[in-house]
């Protein structure tokens, strides 16, 4: 992902394995950065989806992931770059948008 400009950071760069999700959330939305998971409940828990909306993060979940390889997962989001970068540059946070293998999107209802 790199090689084609996007930066990006691994979560066990910056935070212990235990460190709760509501705190990695916080966190990314400090940094100014995007947050990309394959984490499709994250929506549905209480906790992760009040820090997501406090945060005001921008929140892409690839929803497609059942036997993706890393590369694929690469694959999905190289697939779906346009809309990521149109949709981070129009729309303010916070939004989830969930992103299928073609690499269409659709927005979560918060």
């Amino acid at each position: 992902m790199e090689a084609r400009g996007w930066r990006c950071e691994r979560q066990d760069d910056h935070f212990a394995q235990t460190a709760p999700d509501e705190e990695i959330m916080a966190a990314i939305a400090l940094q100014g950065w995007v947050f990309v998971t394959q984490d499709k409940r994250i929506r549905r828990r209480a906790p992760e989806r009040e820090a997501l909306l406090e945060a005001g993060l921008s929140t892409f979940v690839i929803v497609s992931t059942a036997n993706l390889s890393g590369e694929e997962t690469a694959n999905v989001l190289i697939r779906a770059e346009e809309g990521i970068f149109e949709i981070v540059r129009t729309v303010a946070g916070p939004f989830i948008y969930g992103i299928v293998k073609d690499g269409s999107m659709h927005e979560f209802e918060l």
